[in-house]
């Protein structure tokens, strides 16, 4: 949606929207619903933001208008939603000249992009599948990077889950095929991967952050920690070690050999899955920058070298 413009359309007088209480007028793109309630004019989308039924048909009541299909409700000044899956509605600026009343034939979300980035987060954190579908269709249209989409649900899935998930794993290959698909398929694998990744989050407690030791060693050493860590099973000196890894600018190349050699002190760890999980996080980071190294490389270590089960 494009940001509003400055072109007023004529709703009618005002003592006729008084006793009317509504009336609908045709805008740019869409109707527009213009509503008189409690001696101030208000105008918005007439689509519900949830799936597109009139509101026209729904009810106002003490500041609050209500969609009769699926019960969405909206704040009918700024046309926020108290419930989440509905999205907000749009809204359109108005004026009162002379008994009559305008409104702007052009309406949408002044910064549409970061709009749709809070309502991914949104629909990522309530596991909302068509609030995710519509939070990445409406990124793109804003031109939001696929990439940039992958990197807000990876670091959502690295924070809200103690451990790497089969989500991470399918929104990695789903996102290593975006350069090509076509455009319909590509937002259909973001929205996949989104959904999968939320769905291994719902629920879930968030990971307990962890810092890198206070002094750099050499990477020979980190290795060799990084693999009697493993052998031993302590998880938070492994990934203690492995942020010291990252912290001290060990390269990808380095770290991969570290994990993987460490990997193979229990090559049975979580039904062996362990190495799958490593190519997966590194593939991920090539996609999403290298710089989320930190927030990501870590989630693998429970499941990789630990085991489901083990904390």
């Amino acid at each position: 949606m494009d940001a509003p413009s400055e072109e007023f359309v004529l709703v009618g007088s005002l003592e006729e929207l008084k006793a009317e209480g509504r009336r609908v007028v045709q805008g740019s793109h869409r109707p527009i619903l213009v509503i008189y309630d409690r001696g101030r004019v208000f105008a918005l989308d007439n689509r519900c933001p949830h799936m597109g039924f009139p509101l026209e048909r729904g009810s106002v009541e003490d500041g609050i208008l209500t969609c009769h299909w699926h019960h969405a409700r909206f704040d009918l000044e700024s046309g926020c939603t108290f419930d989440l899956w509905a999205d907000d509605i749009p809204i359109c600026a108005v004026e009162v000249r002379n008994g009559d009343v305008w409104v702007t034939t052009s309406f949408g979300h002044r910064d549409p992009a970061a709009h749709w980035t809070q309502r991914l987060a949104d629909g990522l954190a309530h596991d909302l599948d068509l609030v995710i579908a519509k939070a990445v269709q409406g990124q793109l249209t804003a031109k939001v990077p696929m990439a940039g989409i992958a990197r807000q649900v990876t670091l959502f899935g690295a924070q809200n889950r103690d451990g790497w998930g089969v989500g991470l794993t399918i929104l990695t290959a789903l996102a290593n095929l975006l350069p090509f698909l076509p455009q319909d398929e590509a937002y259909l694998a973001l929205f996949h991967g989104a959904s999968r990744v939320a769905a291994d989050c719902a629920g879930e407690a968030p990971r307990r952050e962890r810092a890198p030791l206070g002094s750099r060693p050499k990477p020979a050493a980190l290795k060799r920690w990084l693999r009697l860590w493993t052998s031993v099973r302590h998880r938070e000196a492994a990934e203690r070690t492995l942020l010291t890894a990252i912290a001290a600018g060990v390269s990808p190349a380095m770290l991969a050999d570290a994990l993987l050699s460490a990997a193979t002190e229990r090559a049975f760890a979580d039904t062996g899955h362990s190495l799958d999980f490593i190519n997966k996080a590194f593939e991920c980071l090539d996609l999403i920058g290298w710089e989320h190294a930190p927030a990501l490389l870590p989630t693998i270590v429970r499941h990789a070298y630990f085991g489901e089960r083990d904390r």
